[in-house]
C-alpha cells in the first residue's frame, strides 16, 4: 500500500502558504509573506468601499 499525501495551499494578497500531510502528519510547510505589500493597502481600501 502506498502513502496518502495531501497538498494544501492558501494564498492572499500579502501571503502565500503551502503545507504537506502524509499519512496525517505533517510532512513539510512553508510561508511566504510582504508585510509592506502595496496590495494589501489596496485590498483593504476596496472591501472596506463595497
Amino acid at each position: 500500500m502506498g502513502y496518502r499525501i495531501a497538498l494544501g495551499v492558501e494564498s492572499a494578497c500579502d501571503e502565500a502558504g503551502a503545507g504537506v500531510v502524509r499519512d496525517g502528519r505533517r510532512f513539510g510547510h512553508g510561508l511566504a509573506s510582504r508585510p509592506d505589500a502595496v496590495a494589501d493597502t489596496l485590498a483593504r481600501k476596496a472591501v472596506a468601499a463595497a
